[in-house]
């Protein structure tokens, strides 16, 4: 018997796309599904076009928030209104394949040590187009348990990847087993890596994750989002100090020094590419922070590409400019 799977979609002010996530929902091969919107007291139309799909479609429920009460009491209140025994946490500005439901919910069928999964995402503009497809082959240079097109890892074979790389679980892909939500698993500690936060906490308990080597997730980038150079600033330096906490709070966990190693110079190297993205943007004062954050985290001899950016900036940023011009006229 297949089992009901709820998904569970927080949602606010997403009138523009939620009718493509909702639609891409509706043409799961898995068809034993509720959709379950949370609203967290939208002003734009979103209400009217979630009520049209319950109009038509007895899977698709909306409940709309009387006051704005943040994004992670949205997502608590969301999974709270779910019914299945597998609970899943999409976005409502993302389009999903059509056999994403099937695949993750024969995960945790076939695998009983697994109870979180998540997949692969490609990036999608505001029109749908695929603008990017995010290469993951860097996974299979860490300790995970290799199955077909999955691999499965713990707290040992993920914390790594974390360091060196960032957060590579896409949450609007997360479906886990209703029984395995730890209480208050989405909190406000690290505004913006909720997420972050949220599966080190599933690692720290002692449960395996399950990623599908497939991209199953179009992941849609717009304006809305706020992605200036000042928010992903913020972000990074977020994401930043949930892992040093995690770090901190947690110091019997045997991090090799080649993982902290890469650690420091990954953060010296985002913090320069967001020095980058600021000059872009203009702000050059913004620029100069970050390049001294990323001086504090690791300062390589001045002949090395790190070491000459750290220090002249300016020059890196018209050089590489230059050299995309080039590589677009050829």
């Amino acid at each position: 018997m297949n089992e009901l799977v709820s998904i569970a979609i927080p949602s606010y002010n997403c009138g523009k796309f939620i009718k493509f996530t909702i639609e891409s929902l509706l043409r799961q091969t898995y068809s034993n599904i509720e959709i379950i919107v949370s609203d967290n007291c939208s002003t734009d139309d979103s209400s009217t076009i979630v009520s049209d799909f319950c109009r038509k479609d007895s899977r698709v429920k909306f409940f709309k928030n009387e006051t704005n009460i943040g994004y992670t009491k949205n997502i608590s209140s969301a999974i709270e209104k779910t019914n299945g025994k597998y609970v899943a946490i999409y976005h409502a500005d993302d389009i999903y394949s059509e056999k994403i439901i099937e695949k993750q919910y024969n995960v945790l069928l076939n695998y009983s040590e697994v109870n979180h999964v998540f997949t692969q995402l490609n990036f999608l503009n505001s029109e749908k187009n695929i603008i990017k497809n995010k290469n993951y082959n860097f996974l299979y240079n860490f300790s995970f348990e290799e199955k077909a097109k999955l691999l499965i890892g713990d707290l040992n074979s993920i914390l790594p990847v974390f360091l060196e790389y960032g957060n590579f679980l896409p949450c609007p892909s997360y479906m886990t087993r209703k029984s395995s939500l730890l209480k208050n698993l989405f909190d406000d500690d690290f505004p913006t890596n909720e997420d972050l936060n949220a599966w080190l906490k599933i690692l720290k308990n002692g449960e395996k994750i399950a990623f599908v080597m497939e991209p199953l997730l179009n992941y849609r980038i717009h304006e809305q989002q706020g992605s200036s150079a000042i928010r992903k600033n913020c972000d990074l330096d977020v994401m930043y100090k949930c892992l040093d906490s995690f770090i901190s709070k947690n110091s019997e966990i045997n991090i090799s020094n080649k993982t902290m190693e890469f650690y420091k110079m990954n953060k010296s190297f985002s913090y320069l590419r967001a020095a980058m993205r600021a000059l872009d943007a203009g702000n050059e004062d913004l620029s100069k922070l970050l390049v001294t954050k990323s001086k504090k985290e690791y300062q390589p001899e001045i002949y090395t590409k790190l070491g000459f950016a750290q220090n002249f900036l300016k020059m890196s940023y018209i050089l590489n400019k230059m050299l995309k011009n080039i590589k677009v006229s050829l």
